[in-house]
């Protein structure tokens, strides 16, 4: 027997129920690795109180940097976020759950990368807001390759206007 308390080492925690079906618990932790790079938890006041390991990975070592402060701070760093400050702020208020919010993280070392995260609120056994859980994911690729394609475009336009071709 392996720690745990099963056989072949399955540890004997209760199923998660999941889009109808019941997953073991390493079954979760398998889907939650193929859905994002890494997990998140903030507190009652949204400071990000816990980070995966793997946020390290994807941060290039910014972690220690992250915990304590709030996405509010970089949505408001970020030009093109997408929400607002004000919107995310309002939804956290609601205690909603999000989806899909991407904003810009720069470390000290002037590193810059886009990220998206979705997450949950989490309330204690009596009900109080704790905080909020989810998941994260760099976006950083894609979206250098859309800049990439946007400057392509407007290299060409200018190249053919230059040359009195049509640039419709």
């Amino acid at each position: 027997m392996k720690s745990g308390g099963a056989e072949g080492g399955e540890a004997t925690s209760p199923a998660v129920e999941w889009l109808g079906r019941s997953l073991s618990p390493r079954e979760a932790a398998e889907l939650a690795e193929l859905t994002c790079d890494w997990l998140w938890e903030t507190d009652e006041h949204h400071r990000y109180s816990w980070l995966s390991d793997s946020f390290d990975v994807h941060s290039h070592g910014y972690r220690d940097k992250m915990i304590g402060r709030s996405r509010l701070e970089f949505i408001a760093e970020t030009l093109h976020s997408s929400q607002t400050a004000e919107e995310h702020r309002e939804i956290l208020a609601a205690r909603k759950p999000f989806r899909g919010l991407t904003f810009k993280v720069r470390s000290e070392r002037e590193h810059t990368r886009w990220v998206t995260v979705s997450g949950v609120p989490r309330f204690d056994s009596e009900g109080r807001f704790i905080g909020y859980r989810g998941i994260g994911r760099d976006v950083s690729r894609p979206l250098e390759i859309i800049d990439e394609l946007v400057e392509t475009r407007k290299s060409f336009r200018t190249k053919a206007a230059w040359q009195g071709w049509p640039t419709t």
